[in-house]
């Protein structure tokens, strides 16, 4: 039905969110730094920034949700995450680097997740304690 549907394309998004997660974006640190020429520390603390920048602007975005609705938020935060994932690839210094962590960490984990939880718990209520944990 409509709400299943919902529900597992809601999950779907959340897992496609991966390239925001630390889990990925740490698998390249070592590759990262030989290529840029920085080291472990450097690479952590531009990877601290951009995730802190991103969490601060985070607060500014529901509004998109609420304007746009759920679909072309999502559509849009789709195709700004695939970019960001090209502006991260092609990061040519430290400033590429922390602009490609930020749009990544921005779109891919923050508000990709915040879409699509938002959704399931509109839609589902009983998924909130998948998405957010107990007591919300």
């Amino acid at each position: 039905t409509q709400l299943g549907v919902i529900t597992a394309t809601a999950a779907a998004v959340c897992f496609f969110s991966g390239p925001g997660q630390p889990f990925s974006l740490g698998s390249f640190t070592k590759p990262t730094a030989e290529e840029l020429g920085l080291s472990k520390s450097q690479i952590s603390t531009l990877y601290m920034l951009g995730s802190l920048a991103a969490g601060c602007c985070l607060s500014g975005t529901g509004f998109c949700l609420d304007e746009y609705g759920h679909r072309r938020t999502g559509v849009a935060l789709g195709i700004l995450c695939a970019v960001a994932c090209a502006i991260n690839s092609a990061a040519q210094g430290p400033l590429g680097l922390l602009l490609g962590v930020y749009l990544v960490r921005f779109c891919a984990q923050s508000l990709i997740l915040q879409n699509s939880r938002h959704r399931m718990v509109r839609k589902a209520p009983w998924t909130c304690v998948c998405t957010h944990g107990p007591g919300h």
